[in-house]
């Protein structure tokens, strides 16, 4: 599958609240609110600040399937499966796969490693994962971070070396 990187956007705000809104998707994430509105999510957008923020796209849906975003048969082949972020100000980095069919395929592994070349400056780069994400843990394990003590919430602070 081919994945690419780009930044987001607020045309894709619609689509990251619904993922934000799946229970499963977020259910190890500190902030994972009960219900998340479209009030929250503005705020999110509009208060954004020292981040750089990448959609994570692949081409997995045929190309005469109908186009995420006009919901009509296009040409387009790259579709929206998740979302990463680093925050430079602590140096935290995070992924949401929010496609579940796509888990378990490396794809999280795959964008995150793209993503982390695109931080080579970056002076520190660490993250929180729940002790329970047993996929998370094994995810960053593989891309060199190592454990650092504890985060926020009884998270786990990864960081990497």
């Amino acid at each position: 599958m081919i994945l690419t990187l780009r930044d987001v956007t607020e045309r894709d705000l619609p689509l990251l609240l619904a993922w934000r809104q799946d229970r499963e998707v977020m259910q190890y994430l500190p902030s994972a609110p009960t219900r998340m509105s479209w009030e929250a999510e503005w705020a999110w957008w509009v208060g954004r600040r020292n981040r750089l923020d990448r959609m994570v796209e692949g081409a997995y849906w045929r190309v005469d399937a109908p186009d995420y975003y006009t919901d009509t048969p296009g040409r387009t082949a790259l579709r929206p499966i998740g979302v990463e972020h680093y925050a430079r100000e602590p140096g935290e980095v995070g992924l949401l796969m929010g496609e579940r069919a796509l888990w378990g395929r490396g794809l999280g592994k795959r964008a995150l490693g793209m993503f982390l070349e695109e931080l080579t400056d970056e002076p520190r780069i660490w993250a929180a994962v729940h002790p329970k994400n047993e996929p998370s843990l094994a995810l960053f394990h593989s891309l060199g971070f190592r454990d650092a003590g504890e985060e926020r919430n009884g998270q786990i602070r990864l960081e990497l070396r």
